[in-house]
C-alpha cells in the first residue's frame, strides 16, 4: 500500500521548501539537511528516504549493471563525438578523453534515478518545486574538475532531480527558478594572465623546455618527488627533464546548436539508458564539445615529446584534459599508455567501478603490490608514493582518528565505502569507542576532519562535518585538514583509520606508522581470497569492528603502543598485508626504470 502524499525536497536549498510549515515533507536523503539550519527544519514534519545504496547487496548488483551501461554509453558517445566533430576516431581515443568524467557521471546520475524511482514506487503523489529544464546556464561544466564541483552543488543536483521528476512523471510539479550563482572551476584555478611574466614557475618551465626530445619515454606526475622523477627520467632518457602540466585556461561559451545532436537510440535501451542519452548532450563538459578543436591545437604546441616511446602518469589521466587529449592522439600511434596506482580505492574493495574502468583504458597498470600473478595488464609494482618518503611519529603522542567523510552526493560505487547516512551512524559507532576511553587518554585523542575545501563548494559541508563531532560529553579535540598531514602524524602515537578505501591507511602501513583500521566491517566488502588476510589483521589487533574491544585495547596498551607495533607478530602480519597492497621496495628508482623499459621492449 502506497503512503500518503508528500512534498519532496531533493537538495539543501531553502527556496525549494513549501511555504506552509504544516505540510509533510520527504527529504530525498541526508544531504538535504547538510546546509539547512536545524531550527529551520524543526518547523516541518519530515521524514528521510532510506538511501538505496545503504544495502551492500543492491550496490554490488548495481555495480555490475553500471559497468555494462558504461561501456555501452562510451561506445554510443564515441559515435556521437565522431558525428559532431566530423571525425572517424576509435572508441579508445574517446575513452581516454572522456572516461574520468563519464564514469563518475553515470554513477552520479544512476544514484539520482534510483532515488526518484524509489519515491515514485512508494508514494501515491508527490509535490515538488522543480527548475526550468531549458535554463542550464552556468550549470554546464567546463571540464572534469568543474564537473566534480557541480556534482556537489545543490543547484546542479536540483536541476538533475528536476529533470528526472518530470521525465518519470511524478505528479503535481511546480516550476520555480533557483537563482543562485554557480562558479565554474575557472574560479578555483589560477589564471595564467594573473601570473607574473617572469615568475619562477615560468622560468623553470622555460629552462626545462630546452630538453624537449622527439622520442623520449614521457613521465609526468608520478607519485615520486620531483628529484626522484627527474632521476628516473635520466635513467630512461639521459636527461634531467621534469615534465610540467599545462592548463588550457579559456572559459568556453556553450553552443546550443552544437548540442542539438542526439545520441543514437536502440530498441534495447532500457529506461535509464534512454534518460541518460536524453540528458548527456545538455551537460557534456564544454572541453569535449565546444573546446575540442581549440584544445587539440593547444596540445600540438606543447613542449612535450612529439613521438614518445611510452607515456606514464599516476595522476594526470584523471584530472587533466590537456594530458588526456595529448595521450589519446598518441594512442593512435600505438604508443603504450601506462597508469600508476594513485590511491587506496584499488584492489582491496570487492568492486570499485571507476577504478576498474580506469585500469581497462590503460595498456599497462602499475599496482602497489602483488595483486596479479598473470602478468597481463596489471603489473605487480610497489607503493611509489611512500617508498622514498621518511615519516616519523611520536611514541608518546596523541591518538589520531582519521575521518573518511563521504561527499554529499554520490559519484563513486565502491564496496564498503560509506554513504552520508551510513557516515552519521559511523560517527555514533566511533563515539561509542571514544566514550569508553579513560579520561586521561581521551584528553590526548583528536578527530582529524576530512574536508579541506573551505571557501568553495564544500565550505558549509566542512562545518557540517565538524558539527557532527561537537558534543560536550566527549569534548574531543578537532583538527581540520588544513593542518599538514605530516605534522599531524609526527605528533601521533597511533593512527586510527575509519575508511576501507583510505589511501593514508596504505601509506601509513608502508611507512611503518602504528595504525589500526576501525570500521563496521563486513566480509561482503572484500573478495573471498582476502577474508583470511583480514581475519589475521583482526586477530593481531590491526583491525577492529567493535568499539568496546578497541577501547579495551587502548586502555590496556596506551603506554605501550610502540611495543605492540614493533612486536614480531604484528610486523609479520603487516608485511604480509603490505606485500599484497602497499609493497615496499629496496631499490625503487632502479625498479621503476626497469619496469618501464620492459614495457617498451
Amino acid at each position: 500500500m502506497m503512503a500518503k502524499k508528500k512534498f519532496l525536497i531533493t537538495t539543501s536549498i531553502k527556496e525549494t521548501f513549501p511555504k506552509y510549515k504544516k505540510k509533510n515533507i520527504l527529504l530525498a536523503g541526508e544531504w538535504c539537511k547538510a546546509d539547512i539550519n536545524e531550527k529551520y527544519l524543526k518547523k516541518y514534519k519530515f521524514e528521510i528516504l532510506p538511501y538505496h545504496w545503504d544495502s551492500e547487496t543492491k550496490k554490488a548488483r548495481d555495480s555490475i549493471y553500471l559497468k555494462k551501461i558504461y561501456y555501452k554509453l562510451e561506445r554510443d558517445l564515441s559515435i556521437y563525438f565522431n558525428k559532431v566533430h566530423r571525425t572517424k576516431l576509435p572508441q579508445r581515443y574517446w575513452s581516454i578523453i572522456i572516461s574520468p568524467w563519464l564514469s563518475s557521471f553515470i554513477i552520479y546520475f544512476y544514484d539520482k534515478y534510483s532515488i526518484i524511482k524509489k519515491i515514485k514506487n512508494k508514494y501515491k503523489t508527490v509535490n515538488a518545486k522543480t527548475s526550468d529544464l531549458n535554463n542550464l546556464g552556468k550549470l554546464i561544466p567546463q571540464n572534469w574538475l568543474d564537473a566534480q564541483f557541480k556534482f556537489q552543488s545543490h543547484q546542479f543536483n536540483h536541476y538533475i532531480f528536476s529533470f528526472l521528476i518530470k521525465k518519470l512523471s511524478i505528479n503535481e510539479n511546480k516550476n520555480i527558478s533557483i537563482k543562485k550563482n554557480i562558479r565554474s572551476n575557472q574560479s578555483f584555478q589560477k589564471n595564467i594572465k594573473n601570473v607574473p611574466k617572469y615568475s619562477l614557475k615560468k622560468i623553470f618551465r622555460f629552462i626545462l623546455d630546452f630538453f624537449k626530445s622527439k622520442n623520449d619515454s614521457f613521465l609526468i606526475n608520478s607519485n615520486l618527488s620531483s628529484i626522484n622523477e627527474m632521476l628516473v627520467n635520466f635513467l630512461l632518457n639521459y636527461n634531467f627533464k621534469k615534465n610540467q602540466s599545462y592548463e588550457f585556461n579559456k572559459q568556453l561559451k556553450v553552443d546550443k546548436n552544437l548540442r542539438n545532436s542526439r545520441l543514437v537510440s536502440s530498441k534495447r535501451d532500457d529506461e535509464f539508458i534512454k534518460l541518460t542519452k536524453d540528458i548527456l548532450p545538455k551537460i557534456i563538459p564544454a572541453y569535449y564539445l565546444e573546446g575540442y578543436k581549440l584544445i587539440n591545437n593547444f596540445c600540438s604546441n606543447l613542449p612535450w615529446s612529439s613521438n614518445p616511446k611510452l607515456i606514464f602518469t599516476s595522476r594526470n589521466h584523471i584530472t587533466d584534459e590537456v594530458f588526456n587529449y595529448w595521450s589519446a592522439s598518441h594512442s593512435l600511434k600505438k604508443v603504450p599508455i601506462v597508469y600508476g596506482q594513485h590511491g587506496g580505492s584499488f584492489f582491496i574493495s570487492k568492486y570499485t567501478l571507476e577504478r576498474e574502468i580506469e585500469i581497462n583504458r590503460a595498456d599497462k597498470f602499475l599496482a602497489w603490490g602483488k595483486v596479479s600473478t598473470k602478468g597481463e595488464k596489471i603489473l605487480n609494482f610497489y607503493n611509489d608514493k611512500s617508498s622514498l618518503k621518511t615519516q616519523s611519529y611520536d611514541p608518546h603522542g596523541k591518538i589520531n582518528i582519521i575521518q573518511g567523510t563521504p561527499r554529499k552526493y554520490q559519484t563513486t560505487c565502491i564496496s564498503g565505502q560509506l554513504s552520508l547516512s551510513q557516515f552519521k551512524k559511523n560517527i555514533i559507532f566511533q563515539k561509542n569507542f571514544i566514550s569508553r576511553l579513560k579520561k586521561i587518554y581521551l584528553k590526548n585523542t583528536q578527530i582529524r576532519l576530512y574536508y579541506p575545501h573551505a571557501g568553495i563548494v564544500f565550505s558549509k559541508y566542512q562545518n557540517f562535518e565538524k558539527n557532527l563531532w561537537l558534543e560536550k560529553r566527549l569534548a574531543v579535540k578537532i583538527e581540520r585538514s588544513n593542518v599538514p598531514i605530516e605534522k599531524s602524524i609526527n605528533e601521533s602515537r597511533l593512527l586510527i583509520h575509519t575508511a576501507l578505501e583510505s589511501t593514508l591507511f596504505l601509506e601509513a602501513l608502508n611507512l611503518n606508522i602504528p595504525s589500526i583500521l576501525f570500521m563496521d566491517f563486513n566480509n561482503k566488502f572484500i573478495s573471498k581470497k582476502d577474508i583470511n588476510l583480514f581475519k589475521s589483521l583482526k586477530n593481531q589487533g590491526l583491525m577492529y569492528d567493535n568499539p568496546n574491544d578497541l577501547a579495551e585495547f587502548i586502555n590496556l596498551n596506551y603506554k605501550n603502543i610502540d611495543n605492540w607495533w614493533k612486536s614480531d607478530n604484528t610486523q609479520k602480519t603487516l608485511r604480509r598485508f603490505c606485500d599484497l597492497y602497499s609493497s615496499r621496495n629496496s631499490k625503487p628508482i632502479k625498479t621503476f626504470k626497469e619496469t618501464l623499459k620492459k614495457i617498451i621492449q
